[in-house]
C-alpha cells in the first residue's frame, strides 16, 4: 500500500489542455481513417459491374 501511494503522488498531472490535446488528435486520426475507408469502399465499387435499368447495358462504374 505505501508503494502504491507514493506511485500515484508521483504521477503527473491530467490537465484539461491536455485532455483537449488527446481529443483533437484522435480525431484527426479518425478523420484520416474515415477517408481511407471512403476510398477503399470507391476502389472496391469501381470495378464491380453495375446494370444501367434504363436501356438495359451494363456499365462499368
Amino acid at each position: 500500500m505505501v508503494n502504491a501511494s507514493r506511485y500515484l503522488a508521483s504521477t503527473s498531472r491530467i490537465t484539461a489542455s491536455n485532455i483537449d490535446k488527446n481529443i483533437e488528435t484522435d480525431t484527426e486520426v479518425c478523420r484520416h481513417f474515415e477517408e481511407y475507408k471512403k476510398r477503399i469502399i470507391e476502389c472496391k465499387d469501381s470495378n464491380k459491374i453495375k446494370r444501367n435499368l434504363l436501356t438495359g447495358d451494363r456499365v462499368l462504374i
